[in-house]
Formats: C-alpha cells, sequence, structure tokens
C-alpha cells in the first residue's frame, strides 16, 4: 500500500479541495431545483422568504430554510447574500456538497464576498473528515496510512468542534 506522510497528505488534501472548488456543476439536488426555470418574485417577497429562510434557521429547521433559500436564487441567481445564507443552512444541516455549491455560486455572483471562502474550506474539511473516519474504520488501508488520517482527524476536529465539544470517535 502507499504510504503518505503528513506533508504529502496536507499537499494531496489541499489539490483535492482546490480540484472540488473550480467544480461548475451543481450537485443533481441543485440541477433540478435551482436551476429550473425561474418564477417572477418582487423584492419585497424575496425579503420575506429571506426573513422566514432565516427563522427557520434560527429554529434549527435547515431543510425548510435551503428549500426558501433556493425560491429566493431561482429568481435571483446573481444574490450572492442568499446563495452565502443558503450555503450556511446546508453547513448546519450537513448537506456539505450542497453547501459547496452554494457559497461557489455566492463567489461566482460577488468575489467581494470573502467569508465565502472560509466557509467553503469548513464544507470541504467536513466531506473530508467524513471520508478519513470511514478510511480508518476500512481494512484496506495501511495502518501507516490510517495513522495519518487519525493525526489529520484530531486537526480537522480541533478545527470544526469546540474542545469540549469534540466528538468520541476521535478523542484520544
Amino acid at each position: 500500500m502507499l504510504f503518505l506522510n503528513r506533508g504529502a497528505m496536507s499537499a494531496a488534501m489541499l489539490i483535492a479541495i482546490a480540484t472540488m472548488a473550480g467544480c461548475a456543476t451543481p450537485p443533481p439536488a441543485v440541477q433540478a431545483e435551482v436551476l429550473a426555470p425561474s418564477h417572477s418574485m418582487t423584492e419585497a417577497q424575496r425579503d420575506a422568504l429571506g426573513a422566514q429562510a432565516e427563522q427557520a434557521i434560527a429554529a434549527a429547521d435547515y431543510a425548510g430554510a435551503i428549500i426558501l433559500y433556493q425560491r429566493i436564487v431561482k429568481a435571483y441567481p446573481n444574490n450572492a447574500a442568499a446563495w452565502y445564507r443558503m450555503g450556511i443552512a446546508c453547513l448546519r444541516g450537513n448537506q456539505p456538497e450542497l453547501g459547496q455549491y452554494a457559497f461557489g455560486q455566492a463567489l461566482r455572483a460577488d468575489p467581494s464576498l470573502t467569508k465565502s471562502y472560509a466557509n467553503l474550506a469548513l464544507a470541504h474539511l467536513t466531506q473530508f473528515r467524513t471520508a478519513a473516519m470511514q478510511a480508518v474504520d476500512s481494512n484496506q488501508v495501511a495502518e501507516a496510512n490510517k495513522v495519518v488520517l487519525r493525526s489529520l482527524l484530531r486537526d480537522v476536529d480541533h478545527a470544526l468542534f469546540p474542545a469540549d465539544a469534540q466528538p468520541a470517535a476521535v478523542k484520544q
């Protein structure tokens, strides 16, 4: 099996993240929902939907917030703030792939909305964490690679979770 040291693994992860960030194809759910023909919406209706979406986020109804923001971006595809807030709802609702797409669209609409980069990176880290945990549990991965992945998982968990809320699977 291939052994990657921590530096090589970090470089590989950065290349993968850069490659994924450049993807222009939205996830299938977004293709069906967001890219369908738009319906007209007034700015007042947009603002009302945005307020409802924020209430949904506050109530931890992330799926509901995503649906509301999808309606907004159908009508206003260049609304960077709506794409950004949809990305936030996706991250909180454990939909990092859809979040990556939303943050990418926010940056396409407004490249100066640089806070989207941080959240895009967090979405990628969330996906990395899921894949790395599966690899660590696999009997097909060399022990040396598992050691590297466990180390990276500790770093990622330190970044994603407060010290008192570390997932039990990664505490050591």
